[in-house]
């Protein structure tokens, strides 16, 4: 059987990938010093290379999930460490750009606070942290495959919000994305920023 996670990342990506990858701005990649939480087989890393990312760091849990990424992308500027989202293994305001795409409903339950912490903890004032995630809905429920998933967890726009405003990140950008009979907008797209006007603007739209 076919296990993309063991082939080389494709640099043209499409559906979710695309949209995903899509989602963070240049201005945040190119030159940027950039986390990837989950990186997986390295498809993101491909792309932000491609981009002129300055320095990416490529985190997962084991040196098995990163023996692909290892393998295929062969740049300097790419890193690869092994840890936890819930206890990032980095100094104090490392990045200037946290991505986590599908990760966080495959964290250990309720320790959400504790990742959104940990991700305050390692950007930089004015740093951006871009997330994806299954997003719960009224219709996703009913149509979502992934909702029949053992320990599978959707999100919804309030839990999310939620979570950025405790730990000092406000939200600048939300969206969902579909695609073809995606019609359940699987993926919810969220972007917190650390320590901005724009961000103190937007928390304070929140809580009104």
């Amino acid at each position: 059987m076919r296990n993309i996670l063991q082939e080389r990342p494709n640099r043209r990506l499409v559906g979710r990938l695309a949209e995903s990858a899509s989602f963070v701005e240049d201005v945040n990649i190119k030159d940027k010093t950039v986390l990837d939480i989950g990186c997986g087989y390295g498809w993101c890393e491909m792309n932000l290379l491609d981009r002129g990312v300055g320095r990416i760091v490529g985190l997962d849990v084991t040196e098995k999930d990163l023996e692909t990424a290892r393998k295929h992308v062969q740049d300097d500027r790419a890193t690869w460490q092994t840890g936890s989202a819930t206890a990032l293994p980095f100094e104090d305001e490392s990045f200037d750009t946290v991505v986590c795409w599908e990760v966080i409903e495959h964290i250990p339950k309720h320790s959400e606070p504790r990742m959104f912490a940990e991700v305050r903890r390692v950007l930089r004032e004015g740093g951006r942290f871009y997330l994806s995630t299954p997003y719960d809905s009224t219709l996703s429920r009913w149509l979502d495959p992934a909702w029949m998933l053992i320990g599978h967890r959707h999100y919804s726009s309030a839990e999310l919000m939620r979570l950025g405003l405790e730990s000092d990140m406000g939200a600048t950008a939300r969206c969902n994305k579909g695609r073809r009979l995606e019609f359940t907008g699987h993926s919810r797209h969220v972007h917190l920023q650390v320590g901005s006007e724009e961000a103190n603007c937007v928390r304070s739209v929140l809580r009104t």
